[in-house]
């Protein structure tokens, strides 16, 4: 893991002391009483807990979710983050996808309210935190949207990129894992998005 610091409190990285997960039988496991639990089974959807990406937007919810915030989770997959800002503690999580089979897994992970569309879909200045695990083109492509759902206050996770990285954001903290890369910004940190481009628009199948 790699932090770039800027203006946002470091993100404190510690060795674990914790016991490994152990396994019995078919269906039980074993973890340590001081870790939350995320069961998930991604099936068809992306956010088993295992990619890059996603590993790193758990490490930043942990660290930046404060207890009562609202959290909006674009691109939800399996349901996976949406899920874990809940148990966190924020008050309210909605969650949100354009791909019905997504939907259908995170129907089963995630007890929050869940519906088909994208970022264009919430209320203006109403998230604490807006998460965006897509990729750095779609990020870009609904920057517009991204910036006007969150708070003046609030925070803009986005990770799923690589080397091709959003230009349409300025990050206040970046976190690495390997390639991959998950971007903290401030609203502020957010331009337009680029000449030609509609921020209400792309592709269901992202990540081709």
């Amino acid at each position: 893991m790699v932090i770039v610091e800027t203006d946002l409190p470091p993100v404190s990285v510690q060795e674990s002391n914790d016991r490994e997960p152990v396994l019995i039988g078919n269906r039980f496991v074993l973890v340590p009483a001081n870790r939350i639990v995320l069961p998930i089974d991604a099936a068809m959807a992306f956010g088993s807990g295992c990619h890059e990406s996603t590993q790193l937007c758990l490490e930043a919810l942990e660290h930046y979710l404060q207890p009562g915030q609202i959290v909006y989770d674009i691109g939800c997959g399996s349901g996976i983050l949406a899920l874990a800002a809940l148990k966190l503690g924020a008050a309210r999580v909605i969650a949100a996808d354009i791909d019905e089979p997504a939907l259908a897994v995170a129907r089963r992970h995630f007890p929050g309210p869940l519906f088909a569309g994208s970022a264009d879909c919430f209320r203006t200045h109403s998230a604490d935190i807006v998460l965006s695990n897509i990729t750095g083109s779609v990020n870009d492509h609904i920057a517009f949207d991204l910036k006007r759902i969150a708070k003046p206050t609030g925070l803009i996770i986005i990770s799923g990129f690589t080397q091709t990285a959003p230009v349409c954001f300025k990050p206040q903290h970046i976190l690495s894992l390997g390639d991959w890369e998950c971007w903290i910004c401030h609203p502020d940190d957010v331009t337009p998005p680029l000449p030609g481009t509609n921020p209400n628009e792309h592709k269901s199948q992202w990540w081709l």
